[in-house]
């Protein structure tokens, strides 16, 4: 029998990290085009930011993992 390389799990919370990364980049933007229409700073687009790239640090970091876990 064929051993799975990635677990429906893991496939998840691959996947969750990516829809949450992406509904924060689109809020980033959302606020960035609404601060822009008054030329004012966005509110809450750096905290948004940090967190966005958390998110890809850890989306990279996982998928490293899993590469060399697939290379054995």
């Amino acid at each position: 029998m064929a051993k799975r390389l990635i677990s429906l799990r893991e496939l998840d919370g691959i996947e969750g990290l990516i829809e949450h990364h992406l509904k924060l980049q689109e809020r980033i933007e959302a606020l960035d085009a609404e601060a822009a229409q008054f030329d004012v700073p966005a509110q809450d687009a750096l905290e948004l930011s940090y967190k966005a790239n958390r998110l890809k640090n850890d989306l990279a970091a996982t998928l490293e993992h899993l590469l060399a876990r697939v290379g054995r």
